[in-house]
């Protein structure tokens, strides 16, 4: 399987198209708080290494993050797109249940 990359950071002019902006006090508050989002990823660039296949390297053009019902219907999507890749669901953490509680609660 050919590896993916993934860069984590928007430049300067991009940043309005990072939604998580939008809740770092609650990142900051709980780092445990798993949060779904939305996003698109774009390809930047690619790298071969001698005797490796070609590797991708993506940047996300665009994230939201979601909550609530919308939340519940990303993971739902998430869990069908895996188990059709064969990779069954999303496990999570055990902090899930709790982070989904604290996380509706604020923005409601």
């Amino acid at each position: 399987m050919t590896a993916v990359h993934i860069m984590g950071t928007f430049a300067k002019d991009d940043r309005p198209n990072n939604g998580l902006e939008a809740i770092a006090d609650l990142l900051i508050k709980d780092e445990l708080t798993p949060v779904w989002v939305v996003g698109v990823v774009v390809p930047h660039a690619y790298t071969k290494k001698a005797g490796e296949e070609l590797s991708p390297t993506v940047r996300l053009a665009a994230v939201e993050a979601l909550f609530g019902d919308r939340a519940a219907e990303a993971r739902a999507l998430l869990d069908e797109q895996r188990r059709e890749r064969k990779a069954g669901n999303f496990e999570g953490s055990l902090f899930d249940a709790e982070a989904d509680a604290e996380v509706d609660a604020e923005t409601d």
